[in-house]
């Protein structure tokens, strides 16, 4: 629980750090809303752990946070389709992913983070 708590800490003080240095504009008017998108890895407590602990932070900085489909299985087999499918949608600045496989994930992200979407990942690395 102790490790838990330390890694979504860790994610939110990444999240504040970060969001002042995404969209800016140079007439308030024309702000954009910030969106931040949460893949996770599998459908479990810890997992929305992370959520919860990212929503809150949303809230408060007043940006939109989008989570995707909770894959039921652990690996990229089942995490790759659901993340390409949010990735699709577009207006994401931001992906927090809870990559599945070291190796499998890094051709997806790297599409992800060539397309211009920052990626911060949680729980491991690549």
């Amino acid at each position: 629980m102790k490790k838990s708590v330390i890694v979504v800490l860790t994610i939110l003080i990444v999240l504040a750090v970060s969001i002042p240095f995404f969209g800016t504009s140079t007439k308030p008017e024309e702000e954009k809303e910030l969106t931040i998108a949460y893949c996770p890895g599998i459908e479990d407590p810890f997992m929305r752990m992370i959520e919860k602990g990212a929503r809150k932070k949303a809230d408060e900085l007043g940006v939109k946070l989008i989570v995707s489909e909770y894959p039921k299985s652990w690996g990229p087999e089942v995490q790759v389709p659901i993340l390409e499918a949010m990735m699709a949608r577009g207006g994401i600045d931001l992906l927090m992913v809870v990559p599945t496989s070291v190796d499998a994930l890094i051709a997806p992200l790297k599409k992800v983070y060539d397309s211009g979407v920052e990626i911060i990942t949680c729980d491991t690395f690549l």
